[in-house]
């Protein structure tokens, strides 16, 4: 409307109803400080809020999974780029669904099969596009191939070692009701065998136990609950963005620069047990073991992402290129030879994929080609078993 000096008034619901405004503030912040006393009470009555000034130390066995329900983009940034020669520095969607699997996972809420797929980074495939990982396009190849309703789930995150996934295999697979798993691990068992000499270490958020030492008196306590309760993703953005989030922690700095005893029957020894705790965990639940040797490069002659892998060994651990390789190799012999020890199918990819910057664009892991010819040796290799779990 227009008043007398003919300049417009827009007056809104809140200015119009001064009175209601304020009741509706008022009994917010009334309801708002009963919410957070009952909080209080609550927390103070389950004994949360006690010794004022004493440290609180919280443990915890770590489930290194991706978060539930992420919806984003990766790209690889410079710095990863240069330590590979046949990946595109692009943006490549990746998601992950209610339990923490890489999307896409479950297609049929009745499959006939579910499979599920253990490993590290080479497993995970963050940097192939989406339909191309293997852990996914392996079971549709096998849905088109058998005419049956397949589920495939992958479980990969970088850094993952054998322990980790036999965590994630008895917390989270079992219960879904897996009809086969497949486990590829060798790289990062070797490196955590190789520096920490055990699979239960302290090596930041490589360890088996996640320990939080919470300081402060009450009101910190308080505060951080709180915190935790109405704006915990608020805080994680502004954490990321203008803290911490940017500083790459470096997990292994306490190892770099020293000479690493090379413990080979150690090594091999606490790698095969956990090849067979795998094995017999699944077939006490009745579900089909697969193992899978990993592909890679070190075979190949002089090229860069082999070369520099290897400068970086040698500088950070004092560890000659030729005794890494051989126990690299030797975990993928162990995994055939547990295969044959203990009549489980193993799906050779160190055989079946050539060593080439073609398939992989750096020293393990694989490009889109390199990953869509292994969702073929997979499909092929477990046509047999998909048979025998849909009956």
């Amino acid at each position: 409307m227009e008043n007398d000096k003919g300049m417009t008034e827009d007056n809104n619901w809140f200015q119009k109803n001064p009175k209601k405004t304020i009741s509706v503030f008022v009994l917010a912040m009334l309801l708002l400080m009963i919410f957070s006393a009952e909080k209080y009470l609550d927390l103070k009555n389950r004994n949360y809020l006690t010794n004022h000034e004493q440290n609180r130390i919280l443990r915890y066995i770590r489930l290194r999974e991706h978060p539930p329900l992420f919806d984003g983009i990766v790209k690889p940034d410079d710095a990863y780029m240069r330590e590979t020669d046949s990946l595109l520095q692009i943006e490549r969607k990746f998601r992950t669904d209610k339990d923490g699997f890489i999307m896409p996972s479950s297609k049929h809420n009745d499959p006939d099969v579910n499979i599920f797929f253990l490993g590290g980074s080479t497993t995970e495939c963050m940097e192939v596009d989406e339909q191309n990982r293997f852990p996914y396009l392996a079971g549709d190849l096998l849905e088109k191939k058998s005419g049956m309703k397949i589920n495939s789930f992958n479980s990969g995150v970088s850094g993952n070692n054998s322990l980790h996934s036999l965590n994630i295999f008895l917390n989270k697979i079992v219960p879904m009701n897996p009809d086969i798993v497949v486990m590829m691990h060798n790289i990062n068992d070797l490196n955590i065998l190789l520096v920490a000499k055990s699979y239960w270490n302290t090596i930041g958020s490589k360890s088996s136990i996640q320990v939080i030492e919470e300081k402060g008196p009450e009101y910190y306590t308080l505060l951080k609950t709180l915190k935790n309760m109405f704006i915990p993703n608020i805080y994680k953005y502004i954490e990321y963005n203008f803290f911490t989030g940017k500083l790459h922690e470096d997990e292994f700095i306490e190892f770099r620069g020293k000479t690493i005893a090379v413990d080979e029957a150690m090594i091999i020894r606490e790698y095969k047990k956990n090849l067979q705790t795998f094995i017999d965990l699944c077939r006490v639940r009745e579900i089909t073991p697969v193992l899978m040797t990993m592909a890679s490069r070190f075979s190949q002659g002089s090229d860069k992402p082999v070369d520099s892998y290897f400068d970086r060994i040698e500088k950070d651990y004092r560890v000659a290129r030729d005794d890494y390789k051989k126990i690299f190799d030797m975990f993928n012999q162990t995994i055939i030879e547990m295969g044959r020890l203990n009549n489980v199918l193993v799906i050779d990819l160190a055989k079946e994929i050539p060593q080439t910057k073609e398939y992989m664009y750096d020293i393990v892991h694989f490009n889109d080609k390199g990953s869509r010819l292994a969702s073929e040796i997979i499909s092929n290799s477990l046509m047999t078993f998909i048979h025998k779990a849909g009956n």
